[in-house]
């Protein structure tokens, strides 16, 4: 192991590309809205903040979030204000799915949901997975005092 001007390198290796030169640990408050129909969704105060560790150009995103009011009438909810900007890469190489689970919810939630950021994006999306796709309607079953969890990684730009 050393220690240089580029960061930290293992095992030998003197390439530059490969030195591990950040790392940093936090949390944020994501701003929720919704895509493809009216209303809002607010989390509550004790419960609004995600932890994050970035290692190097990967985040790891975990926690969760406690609904305090939904007013929406359908469509899929959005995490906005991520600590990173995804990296934009050739060929859709930037995209990541994200585990998501919702407790205490209302209606069906044996498929869960599709989770995911897109590349050069702060947003994250989040879909009920039908089993065969994805449909836009996550938002109408996270009631008042349910709690979604989240948990997942991505490349940053």
């Amino acid at each position: 192991m050393r220690i240089d001007g580029d960061g930290l390198k293992f095992n030998g290796d003197t390439a530059a590309a490969n030195a591990l030169d950040d790392y940093e640990e936090g949390t944020f408050q994501p701003t929720p809205s919704i895509s493809g129909a009216t209303g809002s969704i607010s989390f509550k105060s004790a419960a609004d903040t995600l932890s994050y560790t970035k290692i190097g150009d990967l985040v790891h995103i975990q926690g969760y979030l406690q609904i305090d009011t939904n007013t929406v009438n359908g469509g899929r909810l959005n995490l906005g204000n991520l600590p990173f900007t995804s990296v934009d890469s050739a060929e859709a190489s930037g995209f990541s799915l994200f585990t998501c689970q919702l407790s205490s919810g209302s209606g069906s939630q044996a498929s869960g949901f599709f989770t995911s950021i897109g590349e050069g994006l702060t947003l994250l999306q989040i879909q009920t997975y039908t089993g065969v796709g994805t449909s836009n309607d996550s938002a109408v079953t996270m009631v008042a005092n349910s709690f979604l969890f989240i948990q997942g990684q991505y490349k940053v730009a």
